[in-house]
């Protein structure tokens, strides 16, 4: 069953301590039952984002070690982080790095410094976008369950040689 708004993680990014402090805050006014993970890097950002699977992730472009480009091409090219849906954060207004970041496969574009409204607004799509693709899941696994039990009784009615062969 879809969370439908409710117990849902976002995984924030960013190498600044305030920067995290004052997102993090935002989010919780905007959407008290969300949880917001943090990390300070790229690397444990990814780390974090394989293990937790947040709902979304909001990720830092300007950090040492490991970038937010590094760690979008990461997220979008591991089968288990690839369909999280991701926004970028920065203080770069350039329309290149724009579509840079669109083209790696982020979601959003949220300019720094954050503005509530814009943030509130960028979580509320990447969640409905979430929420679409659980849906999609749940229709196909209900889809699979018909096919299988279609299946089944096609196999109770025909000889299940001639049921193998049509699979085929």
């Amino acid at each position: 069953m879809v969370k439908r708004n409710w117990n849902r993680q976002i995984l924030l990014i960013d190498d600044s301590e305030t920067i995290r402090e004052v997102i993090s805050q935002q989010i919780q006014r905007a959407f008290p039952s969300f949880s917001v993970r943090t990390a300070e890097d790229g690397q444990s950002g990814l780390d974090l984002a394989r293990m937790l699977q947040p709902d979304i992730i909001l990720l830092d472009l300007l950090m040492p070690h490991l970038d937010g480009y590094a760690v979008l091409e990461q997220l979008k090219t591991d089968p288990a982080t690839r369909l999280i849906p991701t926004a970028i954060l920065t203080g770069q207004g350039d329309d290149h790095v724009k579509a840079d970041v669109f083209q790696l496969g982020a979601l959003a574009y949220i300019s720094k410094p954050v503005d509530p409204m814009a943030l509130k607004a960028s979580l509320s799509s990447l969640m409905q976008i979430r929420e679409n693709y659980e849906d999609l899941q749940e229709k196909l696994a209900e889809f699979r369950r018909f096919v299988s039990r279609l299946v089944g009784r096609l196999e109770k009615l025909l000889n299940p040689g001639t049921v193998k062969r049509l699979m085929i």
